[in-house]
């Protein structure tokens, strides 16, 4: 916590009467004023008083923030209240302690006269949802939201799959940005009055196995001091899933055997079924693989002997989680046969007489 050189802060406030100090003086105590986001934070209100302290107040942004009651028997002074936490963004804010004097009616009260300010220092990622499903072709606008950066250089890079050392970014616009191989980095002293910096790259969902995958944003904040903290986002898994290769409509004679086929990419093995005019086929016309290195599942629908004029064919992947199921384009099955509606009629013709004859083929709707 910025503790390349440790620092102590120690705040003393002291009561005045007729301009001439008590026997009592209050101080805050904290090891440090900035914090990252889930790190340990303690403070100490330090009483030295010659009277019994029977109660401390904690206190902030002028708000109850935490009371502690009496103390162990036979503290002496200096009387010490300690209260931890966890830091939290809501934490961020201004810090006081009031002691409460005397055992008995009337009793008086010491307040720290300097306050305490903590700044916590935090990555927002946006979206808000820690898991994103996405189709095929859609963009996926990514934010993440670095504050309190005061006098700090931040550097941001952000991470895909941070297992994966040195792996990182999507594709997209960091602003002000430069690239480093497929790395987006931004490397800026804040200059924002409300002292935040913005990372906006955009993720192109695609069959590519490694865009399923976590995202995070990393900053390094370093001040002339060299003092460095490094402050991580929380992570945003995003599941990519979609059709690589659609059905395809088929124009068939009577009798014969028809076969479509579709794939699809997504996060595990889906349930495959094929419709007919929105009615599921039997699984056993069908047959479904599943790759696990590229995520693909390819599906075959197998009809023999067609007869049926025409149908909607569409294959439908079942995924499991948030919005699982997804309908390929509809293909169209069309079926046609050819027969002779007016046939040549037997008979004996006279030398030179002539004779019309007229032959037509039929075939089904949609057909030529």
């Amino acid at each position: 916590m910025f503790l390349s050189a440790l620092y102590f802060m120690s705040v003393w406030g002291a009561v005045f009467t007729d301009s001439e100090p008590t026997d009592t003086e209050v101080e805050v105590i904290t090891y440090n004023t900035e914090y990252a986001l889930g790190s340990e934070i303690v403070m100490t209100c330090k009483i030295t008083a010659l009277d019994t302290v029977s109660g401390v107040r904690w206190i902030k942004d002028g708000a109850d923030f935490r009371e502690q009651g009496e103390f162990a028997a036979g503290q002496s002074s200096p009387f010490q209240s300690i209260v931890t936490f966890t830091a939290a963004a809501e934490d961020a804010g201004t810090y006081n302690c009031e002691a409460t004097l005397g055992t008995a009616a009337p009793f008086t009260t010491e307040t720290a006269l300097i306050d305490v300010s903590l700044t916590i220092l935090a990555a927002e990622m946006t979206p808000a949802e820690e898991t994103v499903y996405l189709q095929i072709g859609e963009t996926l606008p990514l934010a993440c939201t670095f504050k309190n950066l005061a006098t700090y250089m931040l550097t941001i890079t952000w991470l895909r799959d941070p297992s994966e050392s040195g792996s990182c970014t999507p594709a997209g616009e960091v602003e002000p940005a430069t690239e480093t191989g497929k790395c987006k980095v931004v490397s800026m002293y804040n200059t924002d009055v409300d002292d935040t910096v913005v990372s906006r790259p955009n993720l192109q969902a695609s069959s590519d196995p490694a865009v399923s995958n976590t995202y995070s944003c990393k900053g390094v904040y370093n001040n002339i001091a060299n003092n460095k903290e490094v402050i991580t986002s929380a992570a945003r898994n995003v599941v990519v899933r979609g059709f690589t290769i659609q059905p395809t409509s088929l124009s068939l004679g009577v009798g014969d055997d028809a076969a479509f086929t579709c794939e699809t990419v997504g996060e595990s093995e889906p349930t495959a079924v094929w419709l007919l005019d929105s009615v599921p086929q039997a699984s056993s016309l069908f047959s479904s693989v599943y790759t696990p290195s590229t995520r693909a599942t390819k599906s075959v629908l197998s009809l023999v002997s067609v007869t049926k004029q025409r149908s909607a064919v569409v294959c439908r992947m079942t995924y499991p989680g948030e919005g699982g199921e997804i309908n390929s384009q509809p293909a169209t099955l069309s079926v046609y046969s050819i027969g002779f509606v007016t046939s040549p009629q037997d008979r004996a013709f006279d030398k030179g007489e002539s004779y019309e004859m007229t032959c037509s083929l039929r075939t089904e709707p949609g057909i030529v």
